[in-house]
């Protein structure tokens, strides 16, 4: 499927976009369905998207009781680190949106990694329990090495073709992270590539340039299923 590029020229118009992406993905999905699942982004990129969806001017706007929220990775810390994804969006999004807090699913980084990626993949298959299992909508950054997720280049993480959850290696850090894999990304009905920057939208030209596969980035094998509410 042929991704749909949007390009905007300001950082205002960016997130303004990405935010009533969100939106009206949300408002659709919660008339046909009922519920919308959300699979949060981490990094530093989202951040403003997140304190847009949280606004007065657009929290209103949705049915946050019908909302439920998940993550598409974290690093093993605990949820108070300045590094945890988690802490992130309890400070920009979470914190100021009357969302049930069962509505809310994290990942546990400060349990042991093997076991947190266990946890985590029990929670979506009670989550999905008599439904389809397939998130309503992913939110997704991009390294400048064309890392999605935390499914990094020569990491064990690209070749797992059964699991949702797992815990895989940081190789730039020596650390390990917890991610959503393919299985999990691609069965989705709907992804969003949230992108900055000059470096990286030049590997998203290179992904949309090269649909056999090279030059290899991680996120060239994110394969969206296109299920828009109708």
């Amino acid at each position: 499927m042929k991704p749909d590029v949007q390009i905007a020229s300001t950082e205002s118009e960016w997130v303004k976009l990405a935010s009533s992406t969100i939106i009206s993905q949300s408002i659709e999905t919660i008339q046909k369905r009922r519920l919308f699942s959300l699979v949060l982004s981490g990094g530093s990129t989202p951040e403003p998207v997140y304190q847009s969806l949280s606004s007065p001017k657009n929290r209103g706007l949705l049915d946050w009781n019908r909302i439920y929220i998940f993550f598409g990775d974290e690093r093993c810390v605990p949820p108070t680190d300045k590094a945890s994804n988690y802490k992130m969006a309890r400070e920009t999004l979470l914190d100021s949106i009357p969302i049930p807090e069962e509505n809310i699913f994290r990942m546990r980084g400060e349990i042991e990694p093997e076991e947190a990626a266990m946890a985590y993949e029990s929670e979506i298959n009670h989550f999905f329990a008599g439904k389809e299992k397939r998130f309503d909508t992913i939110l997704l950054g991009l390294g400048d090495d064309g890392h999605t997720a935390s499914l990094f280049p020569n990491t064990p993480g690209l070749t797992e073709s059964h699991r949702w959850v797992i815990p895989n290696e940081n190789p730039y850090s020596n650390s390990m992270r917890l991610t959503l894999t393919y299985p999990a990304i691609n069965s989705a009905r709907q992804i969003v590539f949230l992108v900055k920057g000059e470096k990286k939208s030049k590997i998203v030209a290179d992904i949309i340039q090269n649909q056999d596969g090279s030059p290899g980035y991680p996120a060239q094998r994110v394969r969206g299923k296109e299920d828009s509410p109708k």
